[in-house]
């Protein structure tokens, strides 16, 4: 068994484990793929660079498809791509497009006064009672 070969029964394998079409598989796949490629390169979301990793990893899968198939279907070829690129490719362009979706780093908050935090802090008066105390 050749290398195309065994790639295409090790994915067929995958495939199996998931619920319904392969097109969960490569859904799963291109998210596992960005997120996983973000947190070993360290790499905000809204860098170009775990994009492009699905994106490569992605393409190389369809070489192997065209190699273990002898040519493309390519109704099927695009419709992975599509599936593979599309939630990343989403994701990734609401938080390059939305600054404010990644949380205060971008954006400057003004302290709370002491007082305020201790309000904030300050324990409910029912808290801290022994039951039966009476207190």
């Amino acid at each position: 068994m050749n290398f195309f070969e065994q790639y295409e029964h090790a994915i067929s394998q995958i495939v199996l484990l998931c619920p319904a079409p392969d097109k969960f598989a490569h859904v799963f796949a291109g998210l596992i793929l960005w997120l996983g490629s973000a947190v070993i390169l360290r790499r905000h979301l809204a860098s170009l660079v775990p994009l492009a990793v699905v994106v490569l990893f992605e393409t190389g899968n369809e070489i192997i498809d065209f190699f273990a198939h002898d040519g493309w279907e390519w109704s099927d070829t695009l419709g992975d791509a599509a599936a593979t690129w599309f939630w990343p490719a989403v994701v990734w362009a609401a938080v390059r497009l939305c600054p404010w979706l990644t949380g205060a780093r971008s954006r400057k908050l003004a302290p709370l006064p002491d007082d305020e935090v201790e309000s904030r802090f300050r324990r409910h008066p029912a808290e801290g009672q022994a039951a039966g105390n009476g207190v």
